[in-house]
This record gives structure tokens, sequence and C-alpha cells, in this order.
């Protein structure tokens, strides 16, 4: 009897080992049908799995650096761009914990520097994403400096500090908010008297033994394994520069085994415990794009599973992480390019062959609208517009005029061609804007930060200012300049 257990036992390991053999085979063909990403000379992915915290496949596609011919692999660190809010968020829950922190209470409880907005901004408002602050990284853009420009925290600060408004009422919408996660940054250390990197570094990552995770705040900084992003333009393959030493919303750098490890924390907690990990998992009080957002994560079902999902994406890097407490399975994927497929779509693909679920089916891409929207641009409309416009808390004086026959935005910074090493992401881009007249009153850009601009009007007609009406820099105003008559 004893030697039949013993050999039923080494039937289901066999048989456990093959299934886990098999299962990995499938996502090597489906990153195979991705080529040329994943394959080397070529940018990829990194796939992790675990399941009861044993890690199942941990495998990397492609290369990290392609100017040395490195190829991606389970030691490669990643930055993993908005999955960084998790853990801010994380953060913040431990203080919460403490009783250091109280999620109704004023920012500037914390933040002495921060002005009086009009209206009281809570911590649980920075949390849920439903402050009203508007972008740091769009405020930047609207500068029109290079993306190669560094960005310190207190930059990023300075900007949101001098703000004279806010976008809504905090509290009664919600609109996707980088400022919210570095602010929250900026608490921890207000709070715990240590940086965001210290903290998270003692609290977090050192009990779990990921000492490869660190929110990196120095862009000069030498960090092992560093994985570059890239994006393309015709045939050639350009780097995606990371200058920025933000932290909160961004910053964190990671690899594929840490992920895991931390994936695996949300149902056997180390660091916090089951009831900090329902405050986190409890849906927030309004949605950003159906998605209930709080303290950095989202809970949804994916693949017919209930979820805790982690997401980002920055300059060329993607990232995303699952965690499906009724299986105890961790699901990740990273990757360093802008390929047809992301980092969650792969995930999902992913977590359903180890789901037993059926693979989820793709989207078509939609049809790029080949039409112009462009109504002519008469006279009357062009000389009303054009001038000089101004953001005092930008400091920033823009030029709009008609060149060719199109409406174009400059300031100091502007340079005059899409520079040929611009790609698919050019949240940086210093290139001039250019303006599409839809209507008389509605003017749309090229510029995710420019948005959608409507003019504003004096009692006599005149453009007096250009707001901009949508997006998350919306309600800010660009004020026309007098001109001096003599």
């Amino acid at each position: 009897m004893r030697y039949f257990v013993v050999i039923m036992a080494m039937l289901s390991t066999l048989c456990v080992e093959a299934a886990d053999l098999s299962q990995s085979a499938a996502v090597d063909a489906l990153i195979a049908a991705e080529a040329p990403f994943g394959t080397r000379g070529n940018p990829g992915f990194v796939v992790g799995v675990a399941r009861h915290g044993k890690v199942l496949l941990a495998k990397g596609y492609g290369d990290a650096d392609l100017e040395h011919d490195v190829p991606i692999s389970a030691d490669s660190a990643f930055y993993v761009a908005s999955v960084s809010k998790a853990f801010t968020g994380f953060a913040i829950a431990l203080l919460v914990r403490e009783g250091k922190v109280d999620l109704a209470a004023d920012i500037r409880r914390y933040l002495r520097s921060m002005p009086d907005f009009g209206a009281v901004i809570t911590v649980r408002d920075l949390v849920e994403h439903t402050g009203g602050l508007r972008d740091y990284g769009l405020l930047a853009k609207l500068t029109q400096r290079s993306r190669t420009d560094w960005l310190w925290q207190e930059q990023a600060v300075n900007l949101i500090r001098h703000q004279r408004s806010l976008m809504f009422e905090p509290g009664s919408k919600a609109v996707y908010s980088n400022t919210g996660y570095l602010l929250l940054a900026e608490i921890v250390r207000s709070a715990s008297g240590k940086s965001l990197r210290e903290f998270t570094a003692e609290r977090m990552f050192a009990p779990l033994g990921m000492s490869r995770t660190v929110f990196a705040d120095d862009a000069t900084e030498v960090i092992r394994g560093r994985v570059h992003g890239y994006s393309r333009t015709a045939n050639t393959w350009h780097t995606s520069l990371l200058n920025a030493e933000t932290v909160g919303g961004t910053g964190l750098v990671t690899t594929v085994e840490d992920m895991l490890t931390w994936l695996r924390n949300y149902g056997a907690p180390r660091v916090g415990d089951a009831k900090l990990i329902d405050m986190i998992a409890t849906p927030a009080r309004l949605t950003v794009g159906g998605n209930n957002y709080n303290f950095g994560v989202i809970t949804k079902q994916i693949a017919g599973h209930q979820a805790i999902v982690l997401g980002g994406e920055a300059e060329a890097f993607r990232a995303t992480g699952f965690y499906f407490p009724g299986d105890d399975l961790a699901v990740t994927v990273m990757s360093n390019n802008l390929g047809a497929l992301t980092a969650k779509q792969l995930a999902e693909e992913v977590a359903s062959i180890y789901l037993g679920s059926p693979r989820p089916v793709r989207a078509p891409a939609p049809p790029r609208d080949s039409r112009s929207r462009q109504a002519p641009i008469s006279a009357a409309v062009a000389n009303e517009i054009t001038g000089q416009y101004r953001i005092d808390e930008l400091d920033t004086t823009y030029t709009l005029q008609l060149e060719k026959g199109q409406l174009v935005v400059r300031s100091l910074w502007s340079v005059d061609a899409e520079a040929k090493r611009q790609s698919e992401w050019s949240l940086w881009s210093p290139v001039a804007v250019t303006l599409t007249a839809v209507t008389r009153d509605r003017f749309e850009s090229n510029s995710f930060a420019f948005g959608v601009l409507q003019p504003r009007r004096d009692e006599q007609g005149h453009v007096v200012s250009l707001e901009i009406i949508e997006g998350a820099l919306q309600g800010l105003r660009l004020e026309r300049v007098r001109e001096n008559k003599q």
C-alpha cells in the first residue's frame, strides 16, 4: 500500500510538471506570433507566472539593450510606469493603519506648501483620483520643452503649487491623476520622515526579499540589469529616454520575480494584513473609464476570475500584474516596446492559459478616420484668433499664427518640424502644435496636452482666451496678451 501511495504521488507530480510545460509552451507560441517583437535583436517582453507561491514561469523574450545585444531575462529590471501607484497606495495604506495619515484630512495638513484652491482636497481624493488637480506631466508638456529635459520631483510639485484653480470640485468626479499619486509620495515623506524610496525599501521590499525593486528617484543612477525602452520609425529603433526623477505615480523599477512576490502578498500578506488588503481592494466611490481605482489598483474580472489588477504605460514601457485570490495565481508581463500587443492583452492571454479559461478574443484595431475634419479657415477666423497668449502659472508665452493655411502654436522652445527620432510616443515632443478648426468655437490640437481648445470672448465678441475643455488639463486657459497700441 505504501508503495502504491508513493507511485501515485510520483505520477501526480509528473502530470503537474507536464501541464506546466504545456502551458509554458503555449506562452512561447503566443510570443512567437508577435515577431519581430520578442525575438533577438528586437525589444520584447518578460512573462512571469506563480501559483501558491511557486514560480512556474519567469522568462524573457527579445532584447533589453539593443546596442549591446543584451537579452531580456528573469534578471532584467523594468521600469513599470503607473504600476508604481499600487506601491505608493500601499505605503499610504500602511500609514493609515498606523494612524499617521487620515484619509479624510485636508492634504494641506501634510503638504504645507500647497495653496488654498478654494475647496478641500482630502487624502482620499488623491487615492481615488477625485482631487481635481491637473496632470503635472502635461503641464510640463505645455511649456513645449523637449522630452529629454530633466524633470525633478520638486519641479513637478512647483508646477502643481502654482496652479490657480482645480478642474472640478474634489470628490465630484474621477479623472486619472498622476499628480495625485506624486503628492501621495510627498505625504509619505511628511508623515513618516522618510522619502518614498526609503519607506518602501524598509517597510515593504526588504521584508519580502524584493532586493531588485526600487523607486528610482535619480535618473543618473546605475541599476543592474536595467532594461531600455524602444520605439520605432520606419526601419529604425530609437531609445526612449527616461530623464524624469518623479516618483509616486511612476518611477518604480523591478524584476519579474520581485513582481510575482509582490502580487502574492495580496493573497498571503507578509507586509500588511488581510484587513489592509481588504481596504485596498474595496472599490472606489467613483470610476475612471469604468474602472474602480483605489490605492493604485483595480478589482475586476479577468478571464472569468476575480482579480486585483496593476497596470502602467509610459514612454516605450508597459507593465501589467494580475493576482487572482480565488486561484492563488499571479501573472505579470512587462515590455519595452510599443508593439501591437500590449502588456495587458498579453497578460490576459497568459492568465487564460494558466486558468484554463477560453482565450480572450482580440478586438480589431479601430479603423483610422481618413476624413479631414478641418473646416476652411477664413481670413476672419484667422484674424480673430491669431496673436500672443500666455499661461502665467507656467511662465510661458505662445504665438498662434497662420502658416501655410494651418494654425500653429509655438513657444520659445518649439521646433519647426517633426524630428526624425520622434516616434509613436511623443509626450515630450517639442514640436510646434497645430490646430484644426472644427467650428468657429472648437479647435482640436495634435497634442495630448493642448487637447481641445475653445475660444472665450468678451461682450464685444473679441477672443480674450483659449480654454482647454477636455482631458487632464481642462479648465486651464491661455490668456490673450493685449497689444500695446501707440
